[in-house]
């Protein structure tokens, strides 16, 4: 095949695409159940199967997992109309695995399709949607103090949209989706800190920093956990790497001079309790070696009295 035209859709080579036919209109999103004509070849020109042979339009919702990894990332850049061939290398085919005598292992596969139809009804875009209902009944639940149902409709809503596969979505897309998310780990972190759940509290915190390192609430919220765990060197790290981007930011400079102090403060502690504690092992010791001495006396006295 010509190299000329082909788009690279995985951009490593694994999945190409030649237009035959021009499509009009939309192309599939994540979970838009799609109507498609195939017919497929190896490499090597060996048919294994067609739709047309069977006069029947193949059905299945995109990103889902229900076929290879090359049709979940192909068909969504097609058309509504459009016919192309896909030629899909065997780590986005059937890999090192042989599905009967036609395919033997780590095949290419080559794929004549043509989109005939896309339902959208049950697209990305509801769960997200969804999502964002939930998101906001945790938002009423918060402000009414209710952190243990708040919580729970923030990690609802964290479920349905940690089910987008955010990898075959648009960058705008994915910028959006990574902004719902970031935004429920935080105010999941939030109930659970209201709720003295720091240590999950904690997790959640970092994984909104996964998605935007600099963020001045993560950053805030992180600290909050680690000081409420007595890991207050922790905190005071996490506030003054916060410091670095938000220089200015009063809340964590009033919280950073306060860690300072509690951190002082309980080594204060620690290091009076340690020496009480030292002291208290000296007089232990000393009473121990007084008894000894006495017995050790008391055994001499009785040894010279059977000489006698």
């Amino acid at each position: 095949m010509s190299t000329e035209n082909i788009l690279d859709i995985s951009k490593d080579g694994g999945i190409t695409k030649k237009i035959i036919k021009e499509g009009t209109g939309k192309k599939p999103s994540p979970f838009s159940k799609v109507r498609v004509h195939y017919v497929g070849h190896t490499s090597k020109g060996v048919k294994f199967d067609s739709s047309r042979d069977r006069n029947e339009p193949f059905e299945f919702v995109v990103g889902k997992g229900q076929v290879i990894k090359g049709w979940d990332r192909g068909i969504p850049t097609m058309k509504i109309g459009e016919m192309a061939v896909l030629t899909i290398k065997p780590e986005y085919g059937y890999g090192n695995q042989s599905m009967g005598e036609k395919i033997p292992a780590n095949s290419t596969l080559v794929f004549e399709v043509e989109l005939i139809s896309i339902d959208d009804s049950k697209d990305w875009r509801s769960l997200k949607e969804k999502s964002v209902v939930l998101k906001d009944n945790g938002n009423q639940e918060f402000q009414k103090n209710s952190y243990s149902k708040a919580t729970t409709q923030y990690q609802n809503s964290l479920q349905l949209i940690n089910n987008i596969p955010i990898e075959l979505l648009e960058e705008e897309d994915k910028n959006e989706v990574n902004g719902l998310k970031k935004t429920l780990h935080l105010n999941i972190a939030m109930t659970l800190i209201m709720q003295n759940e720091e240590s999950q509290a904690l997790d959640h915190c970092d994984q909104a920093l996964k998605i935007e390192p600099n963020n001045v609430k993560g950053l805030y919220r992180k600290a909050i956990c680690q000081g409420n765990l007595i890991k207050y060197d922790d905190a005071i790290k996490t506030l003054q790497a916060g410091l670095k981007f938000h220089p200015e930011n009063e809340a964590m400079l009033e919280k950073l001079k306060f860690y300072k102090k509690k951190r002082d403060a309980y080594n204060k502690k620690h290091q009076n309790n340690t020496k009480k504690k030292n002291n208290n092992r000296r007089k232990n010791n000393n009473q121990r070696k007084n008894i000894n001495q006495r017995k050790n006396n008391n055994k001499r006295k009785k040894n010279k009295k059977k000489k006698k």
